[in-house]
């Protein structure tokens, strides 16, 4: 079957076809030629690793797909200018009737996070990890513990890995984490919404409200104090007011 479908030209995932990519087609189809008893299970994954796009080195993102800037989004990994890289945020400023990707960055390595601004269309390395899905349970200093619903098995988090989202952090409350191939955690996400009440009231006109989570949104002037209202949780910002749907 592997005979058939090499035969064809049909590799095993869309990829760039580089020099070394025929070379091993070439070989793994010689080798069928010489063995056809040979099962598709005898050939590893090496002998398709740059078909697959599969670096043979590093314990982080063998696995990678290139992707427009523009495509990258919060909580993935990539490599860029050499370094295994974790987006915390991103955004698109537009100067001058161009687009350009703004990404901030945390370095796998080094634990710092920049800001890098990339044309609409250049291209990055996308690092393929897990995403699986929490509950918060508890703090316990240095690390926020969660839960994996399914397996029941606890997953801690250190705290400077949680790029502050700590503050939205509520008993129950529903998130992922990011994966790497080894099982250690990279990264923490947040719900992308979040009701909260609203304790109390400052300013007039455009209103300043404090919430029972411990942070201060503007709110528009209708929004009274013992509302609930929704929060976008990156941009800590507010969204609506909140219904029994938003719940």
């Amino acid at each position: 079957m592997l005979a058939a479908r090499l035969a064809r030209g049909v590799s095993c995932v869309s990829a760039p076809r580089s020099i070394s990519s025929f070379s091993s087609m070439s070989a793994v189809l010689r080798d069928l030629r010489v063995h056809p008893s040979k099962s598709q299970a005898a050939f590893s994954i090496a002998q398709c690793r740059p078909v697959l796009g599969v670096q043979s080195q590093g314990h982080v993102g063998r696995r990678f797909v290139s992707v427009d800037a523009t495509d990258v989004k919060r909580g993935q990994v990539i490599e860029y200018r050499g370094s295994k890289c974790v987006v915390v945020k991103t955004s698109v400023n537009v100067t001058n009737r161009k687009a350009f990707a703004m990404l901030d960055l945390r370095d796998m390595k080094t634990g710092t996070t920049r800001q890098e601004k990339l044309r609409s269309n250049e291209k990055v390395e996308k690092i393929f990890v897990t995403n699986v899905k929490v509950v918060y349970l508890y703090d316990q200093g240095p690390e926020f513990v969660f839960q994996n619903p399914d397996t029941f098995e606890d997953i801690l988090v250190p705290a400077k890995l949680m790029e502050g989202f700590e503050k939205f952090l509520q008993e129950g409350m529903e998130g992922q984490v990011v994966l790497d191939e080894g099982g250690e955690v990279l990264s923490f996400l947040p719900p992308r919404k979040l009701t909260c009440t609203v304790e109390e009231l400052k300013g007039s006109g455009g209103k300043i409200a404090q919430l029972d989570i411990g942070i201060s949104v503007q709110v528009p002037p209708f929004i009274q104090a013992g509302d609930r209202i929704v929060v976008d949780v990156e941009d800590q910002k507010y969204l609506t007011r909140a219904t029994d749907d938003a719940e």
